[in-house]
Parts: structure tokens; sequence; C-alpha cells
């Protein structure tokens, strides 16, 4: 994040005995540093807000489109419970719903409950009953999210670094590439709670083992790289003799011997996905047994830049190589799903957002947006179902 922007954190509570804890936690933590100690680079300030209907009002009049506000929205009045098909979880009230899906700005939630757990489109959970370092620690990592997500500085990126976009070569490599997806996805909240702390801070899950890992290197004097972004080509089952298969082979070994002295990391490579790409998990029937028959699927995913190399136009880059290696493996028909905020960046490639509702995405939970890319050519040899596609 570059100079200072303006944070307020808006508090929502409820239930007269959490504001009554909430505000004494609060001054012990403004006590141990104030506010300035947790959000270096912001000028904080607080808002109480009462009702549904005024939180909806202050974040579409203060945060909607006005790149110079952020906010952190603390409230114990964020989820509900749901119950469906024997399912009990818990679901963000409506008037949040209206908020995420209306205004467009940086901000993050932070709900209070009685039993945290992981909510869909809630970036971070905290105890009702929290201390104050519990709730300092949680407000930091919020911070942490909202620099992320800060846009960038024209000053900040006045020349374009050379990169260069190529497939991971090495276990080393790909080393580093699950460590740059754990630092981001963490700040981004979008790991679980055990995958989040596990002990190698290492993002791996069961599409690593069928799929091509490109990274974005930075080129540096004396023919040194650093890795700056990652992107995944999650592939459906390709024929045996696919010129391809000693390519996802060498992937899939290195990715098995890095999580081998995990546990949290073996347990996510032993649980294959049924459809093997998540979009046909979180898009229901998307996937026909005509199409999953006949055709090369891929879903690129983990499009991830650092934090200090974002607006140099490395998310294109990524992009763009991973439709050349998709087109080369014989992909023709290529998925995603986005934050509705990055669907432009796709759109500019070709994608096209399906005709489909938004949906939480398994193991992110986040609701993004379904898109689709068909690539003409995409078709080489025959999948290991039988079916040619060409």
């Amino acid at each position: 994040m570059n100079g200072s922007r303006n944070l307020t954190v808006a508090i929502r509570v409820t239930n007269p005995q959490v504001r009554q804890h909430l505000e004494r936690v609060l001054d012990q933590v403004r006590g141990a540093g104030g506010w300035g100690s947790r959000f270096s680079g912001y000028v904080t300030d607080c808002v109480h807000l009462e009702k549904e209907s005024e939180t909806y009002d202050w974040f579409s009049n203060t945060i909607d489109e006005r790149p110079e506000n952020c906010a952190i929205l603390l409230s114990d009045d964020l989820v509900e419970p749901f119950s469906a098909d024997g399912t009990f979880t818990y679901l963000p009230k409506n008037y949040l719903k209206d908020i995420l899906g209306n205004v467009q700005g940086n901000y993050v939630t932070l709900a209070l409950m009685n039993e945290p757990r992981r909510v869909t489109d809630i970036d971070r959970v905290a105890a009702a009953n929290c201390d104050a370092a519990e709730l300092s620690r949680v407000l930091e990592l919020c911070a942490r999210k909202l620099a992320y997500l800060a846009p960038p500085s024209a000053s900040g990126n006045h020349h374009r670094p050379l990169i260069e976009v190529r497939p991971i070569r090495s276990k080393t490599e790909l080393c580093e590439y699950f460590k740059l997806r754990h630092d981001v996805y963490s700040v981004m909240g979008y790991l679980a709670p055990e995958v989040e702390d596990c002990a190698s801070k290492l993002e791996i899950n069961w599409n690593d083992r069928q799929a091509i890992h490109l990274g974005a290197f930075l080129k540096q004097p004396g023919n040194r790289e650093t890795l700056v972004g990652t992107a995944r080509l999650a592939i459906t089952e390709l024929d045996t003799e696919h010129p391809y298969q000693a390519t996802l082979g060498n992937f899939e070994n290195w990715t098995l011997q890095l999580a081998a002295d995990d546990p949290v990391n073996l347990s996510a490579l032993s649980e294959p996905l049924q459809l093997e790409l998540p979009i046909f998990h979180s898009v229901p029937g998307l996937v026909s047994a005509e199409m999953y028959t006949n055709v090369v699927c891929g879903e690129l995913s983990r499009v991830i830049v650092n934090a200090d190399y974002r607006g140099a136009g490395i998310s294109g880059h990524l992009v763009r190589q991973a439709l050349e290696v998709a087109e080369r493996v014989g992909v023709q028909r290529l998925f995603l799903e986005c934050l509705p905020q990055h669907a432009a960046l796709y759109e500019r490639f070709g994608f096209q957002r399906l005709e489909r509702p938004a949906a939480p995405v398994i193991g992110v939970k986040r609701t993004m947006v379904p898109m689709e890319r068909v690539i003409v050519g995409g078709a080489a040899g025959t999948n290991a179902r039988g079916g040619h596609t060409s």
C-alpha cells in the first residue's frame, strides 16, 4: 500500500452484553499502542451503526467506488443459521448480501460469533467474548487484506519489471510457488484454519496432482529469478499416451514429495474430487455426460501476484501464458471462477460469464462468477475416458 488512506472500523453490535464486552476490549486494544500500531499507513476512525439500513447506506455513501476509503465491518449480526437437507450451516444475512453485491470498494467483514467457524463470504470470524489479544490479531489480519487489495498507486509502478511466465521447472520452484499461494490466500482469508496454520506454510490440494503449474518470474542481474506470481491449469484426465503426461507426472511427484512431511497437506491430497474440476462441484449441472466423456476440460485458478508487484500487469501475463499452454495440451473448454471485480480482466482474454448464478467456490468459501472460454483448435488426441477430443 502506498500513502495514507482512510480506514474506518464500522461497528454494529446488537447484543447488549456483547456490546459492553466489546467496548472494554476495544479500549484495551487502543490502550496497547492505539490503532496506529495495528493499522500502519492508515488514518483511522471508528463509527457505530445501529440499523441494517443505516449500515447499508453508510457503506454505499462512504466506501462504494471511493478508493481513498476502506473499512472493517465488525458485527455480531452478519450471519444467521441456515438448514437444508439435514445440513446446518451459517450464511450472510440479507442486508450483508446486499452490501457485498452492490458496494464496490475495499472493505472486509469480521463476524463476532458465539461459536466461531468459517462462513461463506465472511472474511474473518472471532469469538463474541474474545480478549484483546485475539481481537487485535484478527483486526491486523483484516488490515493486511485491505493493504493487499488497495489499488496500487501510479507512482509505485512507474516502470514495468522484466517478467517471464513459464511452467515451474523444479521441486524447489514448486515449493516457492505453493508458499506464495499460502501467503496470499492467508491474507485473503481463503484458507481453512488448519491450512492457514499448517507447519509447512504451503497451500496444496488435490487438484495440484493433475495440473500444470505456471510461475511469473522477475528477471534480475546475474541470471537470478524471483517468483512473483502463480497460476494453476487443472486438467481433466488425459489419454495415457498424451505428450503432456510426463509433465503432469513430474508435477504430481514433486507435489507429493513436498506434502510428505505435513499431515494437513497429505490429507488434502488424499481427497480426490469426484468430478475432477472444482467448478463442476460449485456450479451444479455444468458438466454433462456427453461433455465429460468427449471433451478435455481445464480450470484456471490460483492466479496470484505478490503484493509488491500488483499493478504491473503480471496477472495478464499469467492468463495469456495459461491460454497458450491450454491450447497446446488440447483443452477445449477452459473454465474459471473469479471475484466479480476481476471478471473484466478475464473478459479481455475471451472468457465469457456463464449464464448461471455466482456460487461459493469449494475450499475457498467465496461466492464467485463462473466463466468459460472455448479454445478453438484445442483438441489433441483422446482423453482417458475413451472419447475423441477432435
